[in-house]
């Protein structure tokens, strides 16, 4: 049997995997260092490289920001993120800066795939908005089609607007008149 000492002999010593205590020792022994030491020009090359992929990073959250602000619809989970940047990757190649069209175009993507998981109670809420205001467009150009102008309306017209005026009229007599199965 071994002595007591014998079981921690194999305790891994933190310094035998330290860095600085190797390359002392392979300077002891000869040999260089074990991760051989960069130039001058390494050492700024990688430099720029981190500040760019900074700078990228930075751009891609200001604007993925914006797109969700722009869109309440989108539910920014971790899968939905998952997704939208394999087709942002897709699209558009990987680690560069996105703009916010090209948020839109990748959003256009991922909802015609039906990819993503959205808020279908602000959709239907979106939905409900947009066709209140194409009815009330579609009121007020009822409106303007049917409106009658006075006299003194018509003298204070321009000619732009007042032929536009005409037009309508003559376009709805045509109308009324095609309607009735000719000039008869």
């Amino acid at each position: 049997m071994g002595a007591v000492g014998s079981y921690t002999r194999f305790i891994p010593n933190s310094a035998d995997n330290d860095e600085f205590n190797q390359n002392v020792r392979r300077a002891h022994d000869g040999l260089g260092p074990v991760k051989p030491q960069l130039t001058a020009e390494q050492i700024k090359a990688a430099y720029e490289e981190a500040l760019a992929a900074d700078e990228t990073r930075s751009v891609n959250i200001q604007n993925s920001r914006e797109f969700v602000s722009l869109h309440p619809e989108f539910i920014d989970n971790p899968a939905n993120g998952e997704q939208f940047n394999k087709t942002l990757n897709a699209m558009f190649g990987a680690n560069l800066a996105y703009t916010v069209d090209q948020f839109e175009r990748a959003y256009q993507v991922c909802c015609a795939n039906n990819s993503l998981e959205l808020d279908k109670a602000e959709i239907a809420k979106q939905e409900q908005a947009a066709a209140k205001e194409h009815a009330k467009a579609a009121r007020a150009r009822r409106a303007a089609e049917t409106r009658v102008f006075s006299e003194s309306e018509l003298e204070t017209m321009s000619l732009e607007d007042l032929r536009t005026v005409e037009n309508q009229a003559i376009q709805k007599r045509m109308q009324q008149l095609g309607e009735e199965g000719g000039y008869y």
